[in-house]
């Protein structure tokens, strides 16, 4: 399918999503009602947008986020006698990399026109009855030549808009807009659409999304795609204006699964599970996380070092095999790391919660309810638990944090503490890896702050702590430190392995310990985590 069609339809499913403050009107709505209900809300919505989008650029934290691009000029000139150029002095010109706002507005502008001329026209109106007002999108009306290098691109849009048959059916309940997207002749449900005074949303059922995509395909000129043996849930995303507040959100309404014979995902039916608004009279930014148990199950292929390749003594047989590994009879022995069968892992995801809520006036960045679920999040490779993360229940599992950029670097106050357990057991499928990081195979790493509301402050000396304690613990090894209030975590450099000098052609590493190249070349480190960490005086 062209992208001129595609870029078009996309037009039409933006134009039937999105709005903020649609007028009250009557149950019995004509084709004008509707255009301007749509016009005047996706104008609504995207200067919301714009001003929250405003708001962030203010602050000094949206600068450090989003940088910026300098061009660097040198003055110089050419030394006939040195037969060289002689470097002069280097200027620059920076500039950020903050959205131009003069652009989002005309973008706006451009989407507005297309809207009232293209989709919501009374061109495309196909029929006004029972205070339904159906549009059929219409390839001659929804296409613009002047889009067009020729008549060809302009006729083949043309005729897959046609092709596709978009219906989009909006009657009124109040002051509520509902419309339902539908594909050919069959009039195949596409997803359901709702525009109010206070809402606008997009809702979809995916197990009834089969018969639509079927059609599509066959339009494209594609095979259809395959479908889940297991297609379940309902999804809807929708923009809200609550008085001055206007936010975003997502919502899993009815509980996710999507399955086969060697894939599963399920997520469970909370409601709302992120959300991210703009108060406009607060001048605050807010985002949202409340992700209920999510259960993953999938493959993923096997690796274990490719052993070296020793040539035979007699030239290989094709088909023979001698039974030893690394021979080159074309008959390989043992494990390649790339045919290795796959193997099963499983995530268990009890939970994930946490707002946030940004002044840029204050430069503060407010986060509460920070918390891993109920439970500890899992990871199991062929049925063997090897990862388990816990956030300690005895801090009602949940944390506070206020984060306020200071001239030292950024100081973060907690409610009540934290502490995080972090449990490694690779060993136990070895059979299928061997390239994991030696600390992996058996360790619990514990990260825990606390203390009276304790607090730290990060900046390019590292972190200090300004009140309470932090403790980094390995319960395996000697590494970690424990840092109390006044002091700074120290990091020195990881421990160099020299190879054995025996093994300097080889891979550089020692013992398997470490990691690089095949010449030898790299220097090779032992890694922990925690390894080179400890408490000192924070340097001035």
């Amino acid at each position: 399918m062209r992208n001129e069609f595609k870029w078009a339809l996309l037009a039409g499913f933006v134009a039937a999503g999105a709005t903020a403050c649609i007028p009250e009107v009557e149950e019995e709505a004509d084709h004008r009602e509707v255009q301007q209900a749509v016009v005047d809300s996706i104008d609504g919505a995207a200067q919301a947008i714009i001003d929250a989008l405003v708001l962030l650029d203010s602050s000094q934290m949206a600068d450090d986020l989003y940088g910026e691009t300098c061009v660097y000029e040198s003055e110089g000139y050419w030394d006939d006698e040195l037969d060289e150029w002689v470097e002069g002095e280097t200027t620059s010109e920076c500039t950020s990399n903050a959205p131009d706002f003069s652009e989002i507005d005309a973008g706006k502008q451009e989407l507005l026109d297309i809207l009232e001329t293209r989709i919501f026209t009374e061109a495309n109106v196909e029929s006004e009855a029972g205070g339904v007002v159906t549009y059929l999108l219409r390839g001659d009306v929804v296409c613009d030549a002047d889009d067009f290098y020729d008549d060809e691109g302009y006729q083949h849009c043309v005729d897959d808009v046609d092709a596709v048959e978009v219906r989009l059916a909006a009657q009124f309940d109040g002051d509520l807009l509902d419309l339902g997207v539908k594909v050919g002749p069959e009039k195949a449900h596409l997803v359901s659409l709702a525009f109010g005074s206070q809402e606008l949303s997009a809702r979809v059922v995916l197990q009834d999304l089969e018969e639509a995509l079927e059609h599509l395909a066959q339009v494209a000129g594609d095979e259809m795609p395959e479908m889940p043996e297991q297609f379940q849930g309902e999804l809807k995303v929708g923009y809200y204006a609550q008085g001055d507040v206007h936010r975003l959100a997502f919502d899993i309404l009815d509980d996710l699964l999507v399955a086969d014979e060697d894939f599963e995902l399920q997520v469970e039916g909370v409601g709302q599970i992120w959300s991210m608004g703009f108060d406009a009279a607060a001048e605050t930014l807010e985002g949202a996380l409340s992700l209920g148990a999510v259960y993953l199950r999938g493959e993923m292929g096997g690796h274990l070092e490719e052993p070296p390749m020793i040539p035979d003594d007699e030239p290989p047989v094709p088909g023979e095999d001698d039974g030893e590994p690394g021979d080159d009879d074309g008959n390989f022995d043992g494990d390649d790391g790339e045919d290795q069968d796959p193997v099963e892992f499983e995530l268990d995801l009890s939970g994930l919660s946490a707002t946030a809520t940004f002044d840029p006036a204050q430069e503060t960045l407010q986060w509460s309810n920070v918390s891993l679920g109920g439970g500890p999040t899992t990871v199991a490779i062929e049925g063997e638990e090897v990862l388990r993360i816990d956030l300690s229940s005895a801090l009602n599992g949940a944390f506070d944090a206020l984060m306020q950029l200071q001239d030292e670097g950024l100081e973060a106050v907690f409610e009540p503490g934290f502490e995080v357990e972090i449990e490694t057991q690779f060993h136990r499928v070895a059979e299928f890896y061997d390239d994991f990081d030696e600390w992996m195979l058996d360790e619990v790493l514990n990260i825990i702050l606390s203390g009276d509301a304790p607090a730290l402050l990060f900046g390019d000396f590292g972190v200090e702590v300004l009140s309470g304690e932090l403790s980094l613990l390995s319960q395996n090894t000697e590494h970690g430190a424990v840092v109390e209030a006044g002091m700074c975590l120290i990091e020195e450099e990881p421990f160099l392995v020299e190879p054995p000098a025996d093994d300097q052609g080889d891979d550089g590493n020692s013992g398997g310990v470490g990691e690089g190249d095949e010449s030898g070349d790299e220097e090779a480190y032992v890694y922990h985590p925690f390894e080179g960490l400890s408490a000192g005086q924070c340097e001035e």
